[in-house]
């Protein structure tokens, strides 16, 4: 049996059909109570509902369990939320380690990010260099380091887990409509001129990490842990190629970093009052303004693992979004000029 906790959200539902295409019909599925399932019913052998801050579900999820891919968490900008977050990311994680160990499990597979990792002088990150928690900024980044010693720590001990770091992800299969997702579907708001700043970041396509979690699993290290990444690439690079995807001009305005930075002070005011998670943080916009220089060569060597053209992704992107989400079909092409 193999459990996959966090299987409704982007890389998890993406991660289950992955597997169940592969043969693999033995899928115990670890979701919220009353979280909408229909996207991945069909490819589980279980749903068992429960909340990853619960030791005892958690150990009844995995009882039997030969590999847990653990992928519950909580992904935010925001700083608002310490104390869930870090009760999801960080206490989740030590409730799946207690359930591997007290239940026999043959392997886990961690899913942390590449946020949580160490940025040398030079702009670089890797895995051989985990953050200390307190020198991140923000609480989602600290989170998931905080996990990730425990991970390694419980692999010192004897757990057969390896983690893996998806840098930013992009792709279909967005059915609980994630930042990055939100990103590209204004991006095809009929009309409006879209506004962006110099930032770049890597971007994988969700299927690509997916794969990745898959190989990494059946032929990563004990206690080693692999990054998952993409296309380097600016906000105005993603931009462009949803214009050649549809095939017309978008139209777009660059703003100065100093407005996008007081935009987002004024972001957490916008949130109480709407109700609706920000879109942006000081702590996104440095990481964004960084150059960070990410790589996937570890898991090239180790096991072959390859990412798919930022085009591809976007171009797959826009065609799900069209067909599953009405209002990303009403793009007018005529009348963007």
């Amino acid at each position: 049996m193999i459990l996959i906790t966090g299987a409704c959200g982007h890389i998890g539902n993406v991660l289950t059909r992955e597997l169940y295409k592969q043969g693999h019909t033995n899928l115990r599925l670890f979701v919220q109570p009353n979280e909408d399932i229909s996207h991945v019913k069909e490819y589980a052998c279980e749903i068992v509902q429960g909340d990853i801050r619960d030791g005892r579900a958690v150990r009844k999820a995995a009882k039997d369990c030969e590999t847990v891919f653990h992928l519950a968490g909580v992904v935010t900008v925001s700083n608002r939320y310490r104390q869930r977050v870090m009760d999801i990311n960080y206490g989740g994680t030590k409730n799946v380690v207690a359930a591997c160990m007290a239940q026999g499990a043959g392997r886990l597979i961690h899913v942390s990010s590449t946020d949580s990792l160490k940025r040398l002088q030079d702009g670089r990150i890797d895995e051989t260099h985990e953050a200390k928690p307190k020198t991140l900024k923000s609480v989602y980044a600290q989170s998931k380091a905080m996990a990730n010693a425990h991970v390694f720590c419980a692999a010192a001990h004897g757990l057969d887990a390896v983690v893996v770091y998806p840098s930013s992800v992009l792709g279909p299969h967005d059915y609980q409509h994630t930042l990055t997702g939100g990103m590209i579907k204004r991006y095809l708001t009929q009309g409006k001129i879209q506004v962006y700043f110099d930032g770049r970041y890597n971007f994988v396509d969700v299927r690509d990490a997916a794969n990745g979690m898959i190989q990494a699993w059946r032929k990563g290290e004990q206690g080693q842990g692999y990054m998952l990444a993409g296309n380097d690439c600016s906000i105005e690079d993603i931009i462009e190629a949803v214009q050649t995807s549809v095939g017309t001009r978008i139209r777009k305005m660059r703003v100065p970093v100093f407005l996008v930075y007081i935009a987002a002070a004024l972001a957490p005011i916008y949130s109480r009052i709407s109700g609706k998670q920000p879109i942006m943080s000081k702590n996104a916009i440095d990481v964004l303004r960084a150059d960070t220089k990410v790589s996937s060569d570890k898991a090239a060597k180790a096991f072959g693992f390859s990412a798919r053209s930022l085009q591809n992704t976007i171009d797959d992107t826009i065609a799900w979004l069209r067909k599953h989400e009405p209002d990303s079909s009403d793009m007018d092409l005529g009348k963007i000029q």
